[in-house]
C-alpha cells in the first residue's frame, strides 16, 4: 500500500505547488506572462501526477488510520505549519474531505441499488 501513499502525495504535492505559484504570481493582484515563469518548475512532475491521478480516488478510499495520518503529516511539513490552529485545521479538512469521499461512495452504491431494483 506504500505506493497508494506515493500516489496521493504525488497528487497532493502537486496541487499545494500549483496553489503557492499561483500565490506568488497574484501577490500583485494581476497575472501577468513573466509570472509564468513560477510554473516552469511544475511541469517535470505532470507525467507522475497523471500517472498518480488515476489511481488517486481508489487509493485515497482505501486509507486506513496510520495511512491518513501520514497524509496529513506530509501537508503540514510541505505548508510548514508550525501553529497547533493550522495543523487542527489541516486535520480538520482531511476529516472532512474524508467525510466526503464516503458520502461519495455511499451515493455510488445507492444509485447501483435503486438501478438495480
Amino acid at each position: 500500500m506504500k505506493e497508494g501513499i506515493e500516489n496521493i502525495k504525488n497528487c497532493v504535492g502537486f496541487v499545494l505547488d500549483i496553489t503557492e505559484d499561483v500565490q506568488s504570481a497574484m501577490s500583485d493582484g494581476k497575472f501577468s506572462v513573466k509570472d509564468t515563469i513560477l510554473f516552469i518548475g511544475d511541469i517535470p512532475q505532470v507525467p507522475k501526477v497523471i500517472r498518480s491521478a488515476a489511481k488517486f480516488w481508489d487509493e485515497f478510499q482505501d486509507l486506513d488510520e496510520t495511512e491518513q495520518a501520514e497524509i496529513v503529516a506530509f501537508v503540514i511539513e510541505r505548508l510548514n505549519c508550525n501553529t497547533a490552529k493550522a495543523k487542527a485545521i489541516i486535520v480538520q479538512s482531511f476529516k472532512t474531505a474524508m467525510s466526503i469521499n464516503d458520502v461519495a461512495r455511499d451515493g455510488i452504491a445507492l444509485a447501483r441499488i435503486i438501478k438495480a431494483a
